[in-house]
């Protein structure tokens, strides 16, 4: 069991439930640490799924995320359930939630990896009823909530020049210790750079890697759309380097392809 959940359990409790929403902040009393503008929370995203056949990894849990997931592993507790059991469910319940999670599944299916796992569409990979959520483990590079003045963080500064990132990587890799080499897929470049830090220490392999996907973020819904083949080339804004998609998709297509093979 996670020491963070031991740690961190009967502080959850007693967050009062809309307390989170009406000051539009994680409580202080989750607070891990702190670094100039960057405030880094506690959330039950640190429970490991050791029999998943594939990782998707992500930068760090957003806000909607973390409220999710903290509210799952309160109710779970109210309703009966042990530590490590609603710990389970509201890693389940937060992982990739909301657009996210749409926007993940029809990428996934795009590369195959729905044929790779032998299932029909990687949708039934998330959620607490979810038929396959056995099959994935979705984690983030940097494990627990990042907010940066109050909003989501979202690479800046980089993980590299801060202690405080640095240390939630390396987190990172202490779970990724607990769980077999299975292939990593990388949402986005600045998670491609996280994980290339981990291969450059020797944490993980490089071959474990599968890059080239667009971060599902709404944000991206351009990206996306011309990484599922939705729009053309011609259609796309300045802001969008389709060649740069196209070659992350060709490579995680391939990758994916030699996993098949």
């Amino acid at each position: 069991m996670s020491r963070f959940i031991e740690k961190y359990d009967q502080v959850i409790m007693k967050v009062k439930q809309g307390a989170i929403a009406e000051y539009q902040s994680l409580p202080e009393s989750l607070l891990i640490g702190r670094e100039g503008a960057l405030n880094v929370y506690y959330a039950p995203f640190d429970w490991v799924n050791t029999e998943a056949r594939v990782i998707i990894m992500g930068l760090t849990p957003g806000m909607t995320q973390a409220v999710e997931a903290l509210n799952a592993y309160r109710s779970a507790r109210e309703a009966g359930a042990s530590m490590n059991e609603a710990h389970r469910i509201a890693k389940q319940t937060g992982a990739f939630s909301g657009k996210l999670r749409s926007n993940l599944v029809q990428m996934l299916d795009h590369i195959g990896l729905n044929r790779w796992l032998g299932i029909d569409s990687c949708a039934s990979l998330f959620g607490e009823d979810a038929p396959n959520k056995e099959l994935v483990h979705s984690m983030s590079g940097l494990p627990f909530p990042v907010l940066k003045n109050g909003g989501n963080y979202n690479g800046t500064p980089g993980i590299k020049g801060s202690p405080l990132l640095r240390d939630q990587l390396k987190h990172c890799a202490n779970l990724l210790g607990s769980i077999a080499d299975v292939p990593i897929i990388t949402l986005g470049e600045k998670v491609e750079k996280a994980m290339d830090i981990l291969v450059k220490e020797g944490a993980i392999s490089e071959n474990r890697l599968i890059k080239g996907l667009v971060h599902p973020s709404g944000a991206n819904a351009e990206r996306i759309a011309y990484f599922l083949g939705r729009k053309s080339a011609h259609e796309l804004s300045a802001k969008t380097r389709p060649d740069i998609i196209d070659k992350g998709r060709e490579a995680a297509i391939q990758k994916i392809e030699s996993l098949l093979r």
